[in-house]
């Protein structure tokens, strides 16, 4: 789980040297498909051939969250490059645009997967995990 965290990191990266203008989508999405096939590895080591620690479900469940996370920032900048660069070559815009389908593609599976797995999160323990984040309490006071 470390090695998938620490790709998600590195992704966090590529995209802010992306939105500064450093790097292309391109590479962007390459990273994207080798933190999929590493998650993917991930979770049939630690979480199908063997019973899962508490610890491995927690580190699967931040993981996957930062995922979703991530592609939801990639997606709106793919599209937003579309939107700026509607002069691009048909050719470029149509992968672009197959890029980002396949990318919600991902999000939308990994959303359904981590309810699968974890379920859904309770409101009152959302409230403490938002309170813990950030430091503020999630609950009203009565």
């Amino acid at each position: 789980m470390q090695a998938a965290q620490n790709l998600i990191k590195e992704l966090q990266r590529d995209y802010m040297r992306l939105i500064e203008g450093k790097q292309s989508l391109e590479e962007v999405f390459s990273r994207w498909h080798e933190l999929m096939k590493m998650l993917r590895q991930v979770e049939k080591k630690c979480m199908i051939l063997r019973e899962p620690s508490d610890h491995d479900l927690q580190q699967h469940r931040k993981a996957v969250s930062l995922m979703i996370f991530c592609s939801g920032l990639i997606i709106s900048t793919g599209e937003a490059h579309l939107m700026n660069n509607y002069h691009l070559d048909i050719r470029e815009a149509d992968a672009l645009k197959a890029e980002i389908e396949r990318m919600k593609g991902h999000r939308k599976i990994l959303k359904l997967e981590s309810t699968g797995w974890h379920g859904p999160i309770p409101r009152s323990a959302l409230a403490d995990e938002m309170g813990r984040m950030f430091g503020v309490s999630g609950r009203k006071a009565a």
